[in-house]
């Protein structure tokens, strides 16, 4: 067993024990973004830019454990348009579990938080299908009662479906690939239903 396997039996053991009562959740968002290097090219004759529409829709259970603990199970429906290169349209669907601390008592105290996913990749050039796997540290800490703010790291883990080998010696494996991602946020509450 690999220790992502380990990691997700032991979180299904704690959520299925612990008792619990669980709470509904879900959200959706939509938006633009903008890509100056679409093509991640170096020479300046390679680079390209495009805009996509973004939207995901997101769902699921949160477990209250014990003094502000908790785990949670989410599904997640998200989708891109592309303005100019449609090959890289896409919808994804996954699911995520996670496990929150809560290190204290009241609204200020910090909170530390570790998940696991895994999310299908389907674009419109099949090329590009495959996986998506990552497991999240993060942690945050309200500053006031409507600013919160947190920070994350991620180790992603993606693999194709299509990897074939074109030439000996050279990998097909285009699409498989590793990378670590950190953010950095921060939350604004105009009410109890709208963040910024």
């Amino acid at each position: 067993m690999e220790k992502k396997d380990c990691w997700i039996s032991a979180f299904l053991l704690i959520s299925i024990s612990a008792p619990a009562s669980a709470e509904w959740f879900s959200s959706t968002s939509a938006g633009f973004q903008y890509d100056s290097n679409i093509t991640n090219a170096i020479l300046s004759s390679n680079i390209v830019s495009d805009t996509a529409f973004t939207a995901s829709a997101k769902s699921g259970y949160v477990f209250d454990l014990d003094n502000g603990n908790s785990a949670s199970i989410q599904g997640e429906l998200k989708g891109e348009s592309y303005d100019k290169f449609h090959g890289l349209n896409n919808i994804s669907a996954g699911v995520n579990l996670a496990l929150r601390r809560k290190w204290g008592l009241g609204l200020y105290a910090p909170w530390t938080s570790l998940s696991g996913s895994a999310t299908r990749l389907n674009f419109s050039n099949e090329a590009r299908n495959g996986w998506l796997y990552r497991t999240e540290i993060g942690g945050g800490k309200r500053i006031t009662e409507r600013w919160n703010t947190w920070a994350n790291v991620s180790l992603e883990k993606r693999t194709g479906d299509h990897a074939i080998v074109v030439d000996n010696g050279v990998s097909g494996a285009a699409f498989d690939l590793t990378n670590t991602v950190v953010k950095l946020g921060a939350e604004y509450a105009f009410d109890q239903k709208t963040t910024l």
